[in-house]
């Protein structure tokens, strides 16, 4: 009776709706029609822009492109060369091995045979089933398709059309597979979040769990290498086991009084095997990590230094031993073993002609850096919450680097840090505490005193409301100056005994960093005059440069005297020549330029586009304004100024080795440049020969 009301009112729906469908066709296609006379020229445009974007995206992205592929290379032959290590052959034969003895194990279980004969006859019955469905279901299909208006429909020539349209079978199937996709994957959600059966073993009565005070003596909060983390989790463990209101059975014959509930699951049992191949397999991969780890920490400090002790242990380990060698061929096996040594010594990422020594010691990424005047110390601070001075770089790709100065910076980490003029002492801003340190720097020779770094005493505490962007120390080593960041937009000059002498309000939404003139006269703020990073004006300034007052030689005043205009987008660094008179500036739209600011008004005395059209993240101008240098998150690029024609691109470093460099200094010989980035690695670079040092 169903069936047959069920076909009645389908034969009227489709005498009803016939000629409706008829119409709703015909609008379709005429309005389908229309559609495609007005959309064709602007489908034609769209794509002829598509092309000469895709044209262009390929042209910038190209050196990208190649880049990642030779990265991509280099890293699947170190896979390559790790998985073919003896070391993972053994743990895969091991992993092996014990995924063979469990399964073994397994067959042998009775709980596992059990269940998986119970999980055969369902999985048969429910075969059965579903075969005595399909075939009444056929039944009724057959019976349904002979009806004349089930044939009516079928055969009317819409429904024709679009069963006959190539999309239509396509459609259908990734629908089908769409959805058993999202059936698997609710399953495996399912399965893998399912609790394991509670473990076997007896348990004490049940009490509740009484407090344990652990001594110092036994690992408590005042003792060092203690384990009173795992004491407190075992406490916690013992409270939720006793305390539970599920209690099992326990004693004599639990075997035979375990419920079904307490069993494993079916799909827990069928799939543990996958779960512990997946196991081991995380543990293969970690041994990998360690082990490519272990290799990359034995690089070499200095391209022309010692070869790190992971290369002579490997020397060592590759070199042929003999037992019956007499005591004559030891000094062949150790010149056989020097030379094996020189030749596979590994070379400092990146190799580069122009590298002369790369600094580590950084666990974390470099947030500052900076030179002294003589060229000879490099100051830098970290996320690490360590400051680290390194001497000795007058003699970089000559010799090895003298042992680093390291002194910790108390509960925080710099984020900013400037070397006085005689290199003697280094103030640091610290990050949450907003703190000025100052540190002194006793180098090594030095007589009577060991060298080191010492906090000498705070000079600043709390210097602004948010984290300092800059904190700078004046070549006169009269003042030093500060800078917020985030909303905070305060220039602060502060004497060299704490003393808060001037605060000015910078008229910017972001400020990046600041540059100090050599005669400590001028000081360049960078920062954007756009709230979103967006285009801005070119006249508008966007460079705020102060002049400090002097009062009986002291510092008095902080002043604005001009602001620096010329950049559509805003500006990331600055950096004053030694000349005290051109300022280099750095900006968003792909460009920088070179200004004049000996008079009231500045003026731009050179300008150029960066390479490859990605904009400089820092900048450095060398001390006569001849050379310039900008880097951005992987290169630096060195760049000849010409103050009366064009300028002109000297060379272009692509592989710098940071991933992301976070600081730049030039030194004021004009010989070389200081990078720092998130890699936690200096690196002293050469710019020009040492017979380009200039005439004075």
């Amino acid at each position: 009776q169903t069936f047959g009301i069920v076909t009645a009112f389908i034969t009227s729906a489709y005498d009803v709706l016939a000629p409706w469908a008829n119409q709703i066709f015909a609008a379709a296609t005429a309005f389908i029609a229309n559609a495609y006379e007005v959309l064709k020229p602007r489908a034609e445009e769209a794509l002829t822009s598509a092309s000469a974007l895709s044209a262009r995206a390929y042209e910038l992205l190209q050196p990208r492109a190649h880049y990642a592929l030779d990265v991509a290379i280099a890293f699947a032959f170190s896979i390559y060369e790790a998985m073919a290590q003896p070391l993972v052959k053994s743990v895969v034969a091991t992993v092996v091995a014990k995924s063979q003895a469990w399964s073994q194990a397994a067959a042998a279980d009775p709980y596992i045979n059990a269940t998986l004969s119970k999980m055969h006859s369902a999985s048969h019955a429910a075969r059965l089933h579903l075969d005595a469905v399909l075939a009444m279901a056929s039944e009724n299909l057959a019976t349904m398709a002979g009806t004349s208006h089930v044939q009516a429909i079928l055969a009317h020539k819409q429904v024709e059309a679009v069963v006959a349209h190539p999309f239509f079978a396509p459609g259908l199937r990734v629908l089908a597979y769409s959805s058993l996709f999202v059936l698997f994957v609710k399953f495996f959600r399912k399965l893998f979040r399912a609790r394991q059966a509670p473990p076997r073993s007896k348990a004490p009565k049940e009490r509740k769990p009484k407090a344990i005070a652990v001594s110092a003596k036994d690992g408590g909060f005042g003792s060092r290498g203690g384990d009173s983390s795992k004491r407190g989790k075992e406490v916690k463990s013992k409270s939720k086991k006793t305390g539970g209101g599920s209690a099992r059975l326990r004693g004599v014959g639990e075997a035979q009084l375990r419920t079904e509930e307490n069993l494993p699951s079916t799909f827990e049992l069928v799939l543990a095997p996958l779960k512990a191949l997946l196991d081991m397999m995380a543990v293969v991969c970690r041994a990998l990590r360690s082990l490519l780890s272990s290799r990359n920490e034995g690089a070499v400090i200095v391209e022309s230094g010692r070869t790190s002790s992971a290369c002579e242990a490997s020397v060592i380990a590759e070199a042929p031993i003999s037992t019956n060698s007499s005591t004559n061929d030891e000094p062949a096996r150790k010149a056989t073993a020097t030379a094996a040594n020189k030749k596979k010594r590994p070379a400092d990422p990146p190799s580069h002609q122009r590298l002369l020594a790369t600094m580590k010691g950084f666990s974390e990424a470099v947030t500052s850096a900076a030179l002294s005047q003589d060229g000879n110390l490099a100051a830098a601070v970290s996320t690490d919450r360590t400051l680290r001075v390194f001497p000795g770089l007058v003699h970089a790709g000559q010799r090895p680097l003298d042992t680093p100065l390291i002194a910790n910076v108390p509960l925080d980490h710099g984020t900013c840090c400037s070397l006085s003029a005689n290199g003697r002492n280094v103030i640091v801003g610290s990050a949450l505490s907003r703190k000025v340190l100052a540190y002194a720097i006793v180098p090594p020779g030095a007589k009577k005193t060991k060298a080191g770094l010492m906090l000498k005493r705070e000079l600043a505490s709390a210097a602004h409301k948010r984290s300092m962007c800059v904190t700078l120390l004046a070549p006169n080593s009269k003042f030093f100056v500060t800078a917020g960041s985030e909303d905070d937009m305060s220039v602060k000059l502060w004497s060299l005994s704490g003393e808060l002498v001037a605060t000015q309000q910078n008229k910017q939404h972001a400020q990046f960093g600041a540059s100090i003139s050599a005669d400590s006269r001028l000081i360049a703020i960078a920062g954007s005059s756009s709230a979103r990073g967006g285009h801005v004006a070119p006249r508008h300034g966007q460079v705020s440069v102060y002049e400090v007052g002097y009062h009986d030689d002291a510092p008095a005043s902080l002043n604005l005297v001009m602001s620096v205009a010329g950049h559509t987008r805003g500006v990331t660094a600055v950096s004053f020549a030694c000349d005290c008179v051109h300022l280099a500036v750095a900006s968003k739209d792909c460009e920088w330029s070179v200004w004049s600011t000996h008079k009231d008004e500045p003026k731009e005395v050179a300008r150029g586009t960066a390479p490859r059209e990605l904009p400089f993240d820092l900048i450095a101008l060398s001390p006569f304004a001849k050379r310039l240098v900008g880097a951005t998150s992987k290169t630096l690029s060195i760049i000849c100024v010409n103050m009366t024609g064009r300028s002109t691109l000297i060379e272009t470093i692509d592989n710098t080795g940071h991933a992301g460099v976070s600081a730049l200094a030039f030194s004021t010989d004009g010989l070389r440049v200081l990078s720092g980035g998130e890699d936690g690695k200096l690196r002293l670079w050469r710019v020009e020969s040492e017979e380009k040092a200039g005439t004075i």
